[in-house]
């Protein structure tokens, strides 16, 4: 990703500030214990405007309850240490220029004072300034909030000279999302470039028209590849969508990035719901236990021709037969089997008159009907298992992988008594994991990642 590299001398230069004269002096302070400025975004007037990726021209507009603070560096090297503040808007919101005070007089004569909006810390490097975008940020409608902006000024005999012009640091990236029935939670956008993902925050949730609502988000300037944006409705449905285009997502300073999607072009996953991929079916699955979906296991064993029932077992395979057996399909980590298995504790069942075959069971969607089945050995054994493939490589993982073996341990009832009670899962003393060679044959469950 190209960085702005900045110097002193350069913030000038690149952001397009320019000498103010005692003329253009916008402030008003009559010993009433308050300072009060005028201050301006960057306006469309302005050729440093922002942009549209189609030309449209967009003004960045002051919200209530906007604030800015005030800087100084006593050399060209030194970090930005906080020095007044902070002045916050007192006029009308959704305009270019607006009015701000703080408590105190004047600031103390200086030859280049620098104003910051936005969650900037109290003192920060060039090199703190090069890298900064708020990776937490909140909607605003029809705005953006805490978009950064830098502003330069000087005071001498007291008097500031004005106006306080801000110009934008970074460039925004805007999302026009078009849907009906479903309300927005929040947008998280991630890339290689970015160290930390930035999560747009959407309060109490945005519900989106056919006409399309605009999500707005401030971005670093640069090329950003292998952009991942993930939409979380407000009743949990995740759904993610990758960015595609062979020169990567490019953002430019000050200028919008736009990206248009309707809602069906983002597959929403609920919680325990069926989806089919290519031609198997699999269940979305909560494994981080935040009611969001995280990956979809397949409803069946490979060669399964039923979930429960005579033929549920499927055919065990060779690590390698395992990886080929569905297209797109994966094998699970040991750790995501581990998890998958600690849900709720699932009880065994019966698969089936006569079957002579347990499993761990799981009703995702608390409806009293089974959701996903693990077939494990006959449940005569006194503690029922059986060995599924994973796709962690062992210490030499040109030989060997590890394989899962799920277990069940005897609580109560009798092996007739398949009601809750009866048999539970060990969370404790069970072979979690073990190595195998890659020729051993074991049952195989298939993960699929969410689209």
């Amino acid at each position: 990703m190209k960085k702005i590299l900045f110097s002193f001398a350069a913030l000038a230069v690149a952001f397009g500030f320019t000498a103010c004269s005692n003329e253009d002096e916008v402030i008003e302070n009559e010993n009433s214990g308050k300072l009060i400025v005028t201050a301006f975004t960057e306006q469309g007037a302005t050729r440093t405007a922002l942009q549209g990726n189609d030309k449209e021209g967009y003004n960045v507009v002051w919200s209530e309850g906007d604030q800015f603070y005030v800087y100084k560096q006593t050399k060209q090297t030194s970090p930005f240490q906080r020095v007044e503040g902070p002045f916050n808007l007192i006029s009308e919101a959704d305009k270019t220029n607006g009015t701000f005070e703080k408590e105190g007089d004047a600031l103390p004569d200086f030859i280049t004072y620098n104003a910051f909006y936005g969650d900037f810390p109290e003192a920060f490097s060039l090199d703190y300034l090069s890298d900064f975008y708020p990776t937490e940020q909140t909607y605003s409608e029809g705005n953006i909030k805490g978009f950064p902006m830098m502003a330069m000024f000087s005071v001498k005999n007291g008097k500031i000279n004005g106006p306080i012009s801000f110009r934008n640091l970074n460039g925004i990236l805007r999302l026009t999302v078009k849907g009906t029935d479903t309300v927005i939670k929040s947008i998280k956008v991630s890339a290689a470039e970015l160290p930390t993902p930035i999560t747009l925050d959407c309060g109490a949730g945005v519900e989106l028209t056919s006409d399309g609502i605009d999500f707005n988000i401030a971005m670093l300037s640069g090329t950003f590849t292998g952009v991942e944006i993930a939409l979380t409705d407000t009743e949990g449905k995740k759904c993610v969508k990758t960015f595609k285009g062979p020169n990567g997502l490019v953002v430019e300073r000050s200028m919008i990035t736009k990206a248009a999607f309707t809602a069906s072009d983002f597959q929403l996953f609920n919680v325990g719901s069926k989806v089919t991929i290519g031609g198997n079916e699999g269940i979305v699955v909560d494994l981080n236990h935040d009611n969001a979906a995280d990956v979809i296991v397949a409803t069946m064993n490979v060669d399964a021709t039923v979930a429960n029932g005579p033929g549920c077992l499927g055919t065990k395979k060779t690590y390698d037969e395992a990886c080929k057996a569905w297209s797109g399909w994966r094998l699970p980590t040991v750790d995501e089997f581990k998890t998958l298995c600690d849900v709720d504790y699932p009880t065994l069942g019966d698969l089936g008159e006569g079957v002579g075959t347990g499993a761990l069971l799981w009703d995702f969607d608390e409806d009293a009907e089974i959701d996903l089945y693990l077939p494990l050995n006959d449940y005569e054994e006194e503690y029922p298992y059986d060995k599924y493939w994973t796709g962690t490589p062992g210490e030499n993982d040109t030989e060997k992988c590890f394989y899962f073996a799920p277990e069940l341990d005897w609580e109560s009832g009798s092996y007739h008594d398949y009601s809750p009670v009866g048999y539970y899962y060990r969370s404790e003393e069970v072979p979690y994991k073990e190595e195998a060679a890659k020729d051993s044959e074991f049952l195989v469950r298939l993960f699929h990642d969410l689209p």
